[in-house]
């Protein structure tokens, strides 16, 4: 999320691919993929639900009419019981081939063997799985005073504030009486206190 809040980066973890398709008719295909993230706060889907170590499984159908063309339909399924589903319709030019035999559906066949598939670009996600980490919000530092203090002696608590949102309202708990604290004129002043 862009609030800044959060900070991201992608995700440690791995997928698994495995495509086919039917030998008699090499127009229709299948995937089947596995993938599984490490990690706390990981958003699987993009859709801004983060879990622990998500993992999910993928079906996928194509469909090939000519060797310039292919439409796709995506089914994943998350641990958690979140879905998604994808259509993609993705156009391959090779260079070289003329576009006779690309728009020809006799050469599907022949683009989806073995050596005709060697040119194929390597199918990999385009859009990172990411992991959060929330931001520190709020950072209180006290200044050390120096310890050679002498009876009777005034010296005034440097307090150090870093907040990311306004601060309302500031308050010293805890035992006042054995550094002897006073409190300065505006009790929400962060500074001013002295012992």
């Amino acid at each position: 999320p862009g609030d800044g809040v959060f900070f991201s980066r992608p995700a440690r973890g791995y997928d698994i691919t495995t495509q086919g398709y039917l030998p008699f008719y090499r127009q229709i295909g299948g995937s089947l993929s596995y993938e599984q993230y490490l990690g706390d706060n990981v958003d699987l889907f993009g859709s801004g639900k983060k879990q622990n170590d998500p993992r999910a499984m993928q079906l996928g159908l194509n469909y090939t009419p000519v060797p310039l063309v292919t439409m796709k339909a995506l089914h994943k399924i998350g641990a958690g019981g979140q879905s998604q589903d994808q259509v993609e319709l993705a156009l391959s030019y090779r260079l070289g081939v003329p576009l006779v035999k690309q728009i020809s559906p006799e050469y599907v066949a022949q683009a989806k063997s073995l050596r005709g598939s060697r040119y194929d670009p390597i199918e990999r996600k385009n859009v990172p799985v990411l992991e959060f980490r929330q931001r520190k919000t709020l950072q209180v530092f006290l200044a050390t005073p120096p310890w050679s203090l002498q009876a009777g002696e005034t010296v005034p608590l440097v307090l150090e504030i870093k907040a990311l949102n306004g601060i309302a309202h500031v308050s010293w708990q805890g035992d006042t009486q054995a550094l002897s604290l006073t409190p300065p004129h505006n009790a929400n002043d962060p500074q001013g206190w002295t012992a």
